[in-house]
């Protein structure tokens, strides 16, 4: 890698404790600043923190595995993201998000999501799949 490369790393790191930092300070002033932020975020921020925590180290796997095995619109995943983004989307613009997500469909929505987790796994990583050789279509 060169210097430049170094260079915005540690930049990203600099940054990543300063924010840290600030907002440890908030955080740390009661029990409901740490896990709720005093209840006083902003939709927006609250919905890009649910999204940025959707994307984690098998995400890319996930996403590959799913394009080799079935066409892009086909995958069940696909469909739960689309329905849980429309659904919050429209909840908060007719303020109805917090009986949505609060009382009723939190525990549903979470079982269909494990669900369909569970059966796409069991459907797409098949022994077949995982064995040690390579990807059709990826690799030779």
């Amino acid at each position: 890698m060169t210097l430049l490369d170094w260079a915005i790393i540690a930049l990203y790191f600099v940054f990543a404790t300063g924010i840290g930092v600030a907002m440890s300070r908030r955080a740390g002033s009661s029990i409901t600043e740490f896990f709720i932020g005093g209840r006083s975020l902003p939709w927006w921020l609250a919905g890009t923190s649910m999204v940025a925590t959707t994307f984690a180290v098998d995400t890319p796997l996930a996403v590959t595995v799913g394009l080799l095995g079935e066409p892009i619109d086909g995958g069940p995943l696909n469909w739960t993201n689309w329905v849980a983004g429309v659904v919050s989307v429209y909840a908060t613009l007719f303020g109805v998000g917090q009986l949505i997500f609060g009382a009723t469909s939190r525990g549903v929505l979470m079982l269909f999501v494990a669900v369909v987790c569970f059966w796409w796994i069991g459907r797409n990583l098949r022994p077949s799949r995982t064995s040690m050789g390579p990807v059709p279509g990826v690799a030779s």
